[in-house]
């Protein structure tokens, strides 16, 4: 297993406990701050494809993807809550995927401004034609330049988010699909 895959998988489990969940009479999913962890994850995982579609020097890739991974990671285990940390059960695969992450990923030095500089230039030219996408990805890196961490705006969450639930429905019903014939 890649730490892409670990992390994709994780996004998948984490938005279907937030769309199952219920708190102040509603679904996880639907308060802001776990939209917002939501959008910031799928927003790495982005970030990650797009370096990892680019040919840029190997170890500049590594950095940026075990930065990314990690924080995404870190940002599921917030929505998650203790659930991440259970061994047996459903959210099980998670804890399992936060417990392989050194052994997936490269030791990451301090992060330099021109390995953001690459991740930047290889999202403008994998993302370029994607309005969501491409500005979702600028800012998450933009910020990580600065040290801010500030959450995405809210348009870009609310159609990240939306984003990543029509990718997940699609993917569950070709799951479905195969399963059927």
């Amino acid at each position: 297993m890649t730490a892409r895959t670990a992390l994709a998988e994780s996004l998948a489990l984490a938005a279907r406990f937030a769309r199952t969940r219920r708190m102040y009479g509603t679904t996880v999913a639907e308060l802001p701050h776990a939209r917002a962890l939501l959008a910031g994850a799928y927003t790495d995982l982005l970030i990650v494809d797009a370096v990892t579609a680019r040919t840029i020097e190997d170890a500049a890739r590594r950095q940026v993807t075990a930065r990314c991974v990690r924080e995404a990671m870190r940002d599921l285990s917030v929505l998650l809550g203790a659930r991440g940390y259970l061994r047996d059960g459903e959210y099980a695969p998670y804890s399992a995927w936060l417990r392989a992450l050194p052994d997936l990923l490269d030791r990451e030095d301090a992060p330099q401004d021109h390995l953001l500089a690459l991740a930047s230039r290889a999202c403008a030219d994998h993302w370029a034609a994607d309005p969501v996408r491409l500005p979702a990805c600028l800012h998450r890196l933009g910020e990580r330049r600065t040290g801010r961490g500030a959450p995405l705006p809210e348009p870009l969450t609310d159609a990240l988010t939306d984003a990543l639930t029509d990718a997940l429905n699609d993917a569950l019903n070709d799951a479905l699909r195969e399963t059927i014939l």
